[in-house]
């Protein structure tokens, strides 16, 4: 496979994973905070409360691997105003979509986006969890997604576990549940496909389409066997964008993906294996042929057990 190590947020591969990890680039969230690193950084592998999220009897199994997007929003009229005294304090002048980022990026600023409600939303705008990083590089990293992108398309992945329904003192009355955040990072639309694309050998409109059809036809709350296994697949697989490639590229027999489905697979002992099925119809003549990959999602990060294949359904 071609080295995908280049990318930022950083990839690399291990038989056919494009992996995203968080950025460390000098343009990574925890730029703000570096010069003053003596402060924040004793604290960087605590708890971001004092009590054992994890021993927390309403803290279930239910794990989540979710990708959309994030808002930040104030739950009490103090942060706010706490908020508004430090963007008064900018000495610089930034515009309305930066002030965000200007001002919670600030290492004196730590406590205010500590007590932020960090809402993540699935489909653009649909409030879908209310975000609780295990430690500080979590929050760092949620701080960082809200920096715009000029013209890009951004997006957060967050990994963790699904809590309970939250307080309604806890984000202004949103009835949603919490969600341990145990890894969240960002990374926009147009920089993942150029580096896929490039990495890869596939040209990036037919990245771009499978993506796109990937996250359409995954549109969900990542809470369920099924729907983490597909967000694993689109963001750290590049096997189904090189099958992508080989089947709408054809010049003489293109191919159209049209949906996915995902069953229990047949081997499954001890581990929870479910089937990833692709569905491709051929343009000229609605020929179905199918492709599948089968995904590891008994534990919190799903693994590729098979990669791509032919796949034959059964009469």
């Amino acid at each position: 496979m071609s080295d995908l190590n280049n990318f930022s947020p950083e990839i690399s591969t291990n038989e056919n994973l494009a992996i995203i990890e968080p950025n460390t680039s000098d343009n990574a969230s925890t730029k703000e905070f570096a010069d003053h690193s003596s402060i924040i950084m004793p604290q960087i592998f605590v708890p971001m409360q004092e009590e054992c999220l994890t021993c927390n009897s309403n803290i279930s199994n239910d794990y989540v691997y979710v990708i959309g997007s994030i808002k930040p929003d104030f739950p009490t009229l103090d942060i706010k105003n706490e908020f508004n005294q430090a963007a008064g304090r900018l000495s610089t002048v930034v515009s309305d979509d930066y002030l965000y980022y200007a001002v919670l990026s600030q290492d004196e600023n730590v406590n205010i986006s500590r007590d932020m409600c960090w809402l993540l939303q699935v489909d653009g705008n649909i409030d879908t969890y209310i975000i609780q990083p295990r430690t500080y590089p979590e929050l760092y990293e949620m701080v960082g997604s809200t920096k715009p992108s000029a013209g890009k398309t951004k997006y957060v992945v967050a990994i963790g576990l699904k809590g309970p329904i939250a307080p309604p003192q806890r984000c202004n009355n949103a009835q949603l549940p919490l969600l341990l955040c145990n890894q969240i990072y960002s990374f926009t639309q147009e920089d993942f496909v150029s580096h896929v694309s490039s990495s890869i050998s596939v040209d990036e409109s037919v990245v771009l389409s499978m993506f796109k059809k990937m996250l359409q036809l995954s549109d969900n709350a990542g809470n369920t066997d099924a729907h983490r296994a597909v967000n694993y697949l689109t963001i750290k697989y590049d096997g189904i964008y090189i099958m992508a490639g080989e089947m709408m590229s054809s010049h003489h027999n293109p191919h159209t993906f049209v949906d996915l489905s995902v069953k229990p697979s047949d081997a499954q002992g001890d581990r929870n294996i479910v089937d990833v099925i692709f569905r491709f119809e051929e343009r000229k003549t609605g020929k179905t042929i199918y492709w599948f990959c089968r995904v590891d999602v008994t534990g919190q990060f799903p693994f590729l057990v098979n990669k791509i294949s032919r796949y034959y359904p059964g009469p």
